[in-house]
């Protein structure tokens, strides 16, 4: 639940993998994400309770064993193709991570989201999701960035 709520927040793959408990501000409901694209991401009340919880159960990751041990980009693909099969009757092949990427990009370059706006929010984005999300965007009407909705709508039903 954790996974799909952080990447429909602007998280991607890799930064998952990234993501430790200090890095969110409860009382303001930051996320601070590290690495070469760092930013912070406001999450909506719904992820960061979630966040809150699991964060608080672990030490030196989110996405660790009970032993310790932490996961790695392709144990979360399983973990996502598991959630994902509760509703296997609904679709014909079990969703990927990048997949909800997809989605997320989607979203943002739908509202008229410029490259460099989708950027500050979502982080790194390869010359294919560059071309996708320019796509997207072709023919809609540029989007002042304090408008931008930067929260999923499915966030409200993850």
């Amino acid at each position: 639940r954790l996974m799909l709520q952080l990447m429909l927040s602007g998280v991607g793959a890799n930064e998952l993998l990234l993501l430790k408990p200090e890095d969110f501000d409860p009382g303001k409901r930051l996320l601070s994400l590290p690495g070469q694209y760092s930013r912070q991401l406001s999450l909506v009340e719904s992820v960061a309770t979630t966040y809150q919880r699991v964060g608080d159960n672990h030490w030196n990751s989110i996405w660790q064993t009970p032993d310790q041990e932490i996961l790695k980009l392709p144990e979360l693909e399983l973990m996502l193709r598991h959630t994902s099969e509760s509703v296997a009757a609904l679709i014909s092949e079990p969703v990927t991570l990048e997949d909800i990427r997809f989605t997320y990009l989607q979203f943002l370059a739908g509202q008229g989201a410029t490259l460099s706006q989708i950027e500050q929010v979502a982080g790194y984005l390869s010359t294919r999701d560059m071309e996708i999300c320019r796509q997207l965007a072709a023919g809609k009407e540029g989007i002042d960035p304090v408008s931008l909705v930067t929260h999923h709508p499915a966030l409200i039903q993850v």
